[in-house]
């Protein structure tokens, strides 16, 4: 800042301001300046910010000619944030919150009703939110890359991506998982016999597969008693009717919640 410009100015900000250096003189000789570091930084204001005179009358006179009032400065973080800051941190932490509890009700999800090697299955497609009357498949699941099921009077084997992307927007419901990994076993390898059946194969079970006639029945076949008695859960909630089911269900989310949360 030279005396033709009259004062310098930094605007008041977050965060302490340190005057690292301050020179009044020649602008272009060292010899001809007086340093004002510590004076300058006196005038630092409680809003970290100042407004100082570039006055022979304040600094004196250093040389004969023009002076300059040269400030080097810096200004420390602060733990006070600025508007815009506090903006920010806010949606991101509702976006985060938000990606959290997506996260747990899906973990949930999978804890209280992901399939296992053996189960049998349903996946009911959706349409605005709404299951789609008779669109339901049944299906038994033996891994992630073999699925089983029953369709237009031919037994399938897919994936279990391929069969999310082919029924598209769907909910998942395991309906029956086998009683132990030798009854899995057996579900399976029934399914599998089935399928066999179906492409022309010798079978002892080719009068029961043709008289599959929806993949709920192919399902129920393939399960056959290799289940782990949730027969008796289903009739229970059917008694209850949809108060019971929904009581039923809840107690048991709570439970994979409580798993969850144990350490």
């Amino acid at each position: 800042c030279s005396e033709i410009v009259g004062k310098l100015r930094i605007k008041p900000g977050p965060g302490r301001l340190e005057v690292l250096s301050a020179w009044y003189g020649h602008p272009h000789n060292p010899a001809q300046r007086r340093d004002v570091t510590s004076a300058v930084q006196k005038k630092v204001s409680r809003k970290n910010g100042f407004s100082i005179s570039c006055s022979r009358l304040l600094w004196g006179s250093p040389t004969f000619g023009a002076c300059v009032l040269s400030v080097t400065y810096q200004r420390h973080s602060s733990d006070t944030p600025t508007p815009g800051e506090v903006l920010r941190r806010e949606i991101a932490r509702e976006a985060v919150a938000s990606i959290v509890d997506a996260a747990t009700y899906e973990a949930l999800k999978e804890a209280a009703g992901s399939p296992a090697a053996g189960s049998w299955i349903c996946a009911t497609p959706l349409v605005m939110g709404i299951p789609v009357p008779g669109g339901s498949v049944h299906a038994i699941f033996a891994s992630m890359g073999e699925l089983l099921f029953w369709s237009r009077g031919s037994i399938k084997s897919q994936s279990y991506l391929a069969f999310r992307q082919q029924l598209g927007t769907a909910e998942v419901r395991v309906i029956q998982r086998p009683a132990d990994a030798e009854g899995a076993f057996k579900i399976i390898e029934r399914a599998r016999k089935c399928a066999q059946t179906a492409a022309g194969s010798a079978s002892t079970e080719s009068s029961e597969t043709g008289a599959f006639h929806e993949s709920k029945a192919f399902a129920a076949h393939c399960f056959g008693s290799g289940g782990g008695g949730t027969e008796e859960a289903l009739e229970f909630a059917k008694a209850a009717g949809t108060m019971g089911a929904a009581v039923a269900v809840a107690a048991h989310v709570d439970e994979a919640a409580a798993a969850i949360a144990l350490p």
